[in-house]
């Protein structure tokens, strides 16, 4: 570990390059045991920083794995800058919570005014037409067929904008004008913002209230422990997934010629960041933030630490 931060209440953790290198090594051996290398495994994320959470007031452990990723084509340039349009009580700089919710949340809730409320939101189409054409005995140009696909675990996902230059934020700004979100934050930096994100996630997240565990994934979770020179043998407590970037904006997510088409390995975190391109002026970054668990609960606030709201910044 290369650092820890203390207050009343916590001591932080990050770890170093090198454990996040074994973390990531032991990723793919145990993706080697149950899957086929191929190119479905570049959709596995890395990860890019592992922080340890100790709670002392709690008596809780909390291990933070924080994945940047970007599924664009290659030829798509960089981010630029991060902003967050909302109605002003919700805007970072002065709001007490913030809101996060499952893209089921968005599929289903039906009071949400269209672009904001999607009935797409979190799913892969892929063209099926060469897989049926095949199990027909007929061409593919004589057959339509698509294919959806959901993830059956989904995050809670906190959702900003990126941009380049002032015209292209302005242009933004208009077009959020036209849902009341007339309050503009910039993100500061959105690699910590991340990580503040999932450490305040987990200080109020509720595993019995907010989230769902089968038997087997339970028994799994009880098994995990931790060593640290506070303490020499703890549980895990929780396991948090924090992923962040851009929205990949296409009306086809892929092709389905053969029955191993029809699975991606860790395909969920593609459909998290996937969007059609009728949205696309939206330029959307998101931070999805999720653990083991299933949600129960599609819709979560998670207090604004000191610490969070000091890497935004009112535009």
């Amino acid at each position: 570990m290369d650092g820890s931060q203390h207050d009343v209440r916590l001591v932080i953790f990050r770890f170093d390059a090198d454990n996040v290198d074994a973390l990531n090594r032991s990723v793919t051996s145990a993706l080697d045991r149950v899957t086929t290398p191929g190119p479905g495994r570049k959709d596995v994320p890395e990860v890019d920083a592992a922080i340890g959470v100790q709670d002392l007031e709690a008596g809780r452990f909390h291990l933070l794995l924080v994945h940047r990723i970007d599924y664009r084509p290659d030829h798509i340039s960089g981010i630029g800058d991060l902003v967050v349009f909302s109605e002003p009580r919700f805007a970072p700089p002065r709001a007490d919570s913030l809101q996060l919710a499952t893209p089921a949340y968005y599929r289903r809730q039906e009071n949400l005014r269209p672009g904001i409320g999607d009935d797409r939101d979190g799913k892969l189409t892929k063209d099926a037409a060469p897989w049926l054409a095949r199990r027909l005995g007929g061409s593919a140009r004589d057959v339509h067929a698509s294919i959806g696909f959901v993830s059956d675990s989904e995050p809670w996902v906190y959702c900003a904008a990126h941009y380049r230059g002032t015209r292209d934020l302005q242009r933004l700004r208009a077009r959020f004008a036209g849902y009341d979100y007339t309050a503009t934050t910039a993100i500061v930096d959105a690699d910590d913002f991340a990580i503040r994100l999932g450490i305040d996630f987990a200080l109020s997240f509720d595993n019995a209230k907010h989230a769902s565990l089968s038997v087997l994934e339970a028994a799994v979770l009880e098994q995990a422990r931790y060593s640290t020179s506070l303490k020499q043998d703890g549980t895990i407590d929780t396991f948090i997934h924090v992923y962040h970037g851009p929205v990949h904006y296409a009306d086809q997510s892929g092709v389905i010629e053969s029955q191993d088409d029809f699975a991606a390995p860790v395909g969920g975190s593609k459909a998290w960041f996937a969007k059609k391109t009728d949205l696309e002026w939206q330029s959307e970054y998101r931070f999805a933030v999720g653990t083991i668990d299933r949600p129960v609960e599609p819709r979560l606030r998670i207090p604004v630490s000191p610490e969070l709201r000091e890497l935004t910044r009112a535009l």
